[in-house]
């Protein structure tokens, strides 16, 4: 997850999960000094998928810690 900060425009604010449609293009490998998989999908493929409602929302969950402010207390925590 860290491998984000500074090269890419993720906030890192949230996971969101997508659901595609069979034959979406996507390209997928291992994270880059992790241990998981990612994947990536071009912007032109994104909007395409969007436009014909072949990508969907499932879910969004925030995560414990702001990329604006990593020393910031997890949203809902006591410690605000």
């Amino acid at each position: 997850m860290f491998n984000l900060r500074g090269t890419s425009k993720n906030t890192m604010e949230r996971v969101v999960t997508y659901e595609l449609d069979e034959g979406a293009q996507i390209f997928e490998g291992q994270v880059a000094g992790g241990s998981s998989s990612q994947i990536y999908i071009t912007e032109a493929e994104r909007a395409a998928l969007q436009a014909r409602g072949a990508m969907r929302i499932i879910s969004q969950e925030p995560l414990p810690f702001s990329s604006l402010n990593p020393g910031a207390p997890p949203p809902g925590s006591v410690l605000h």
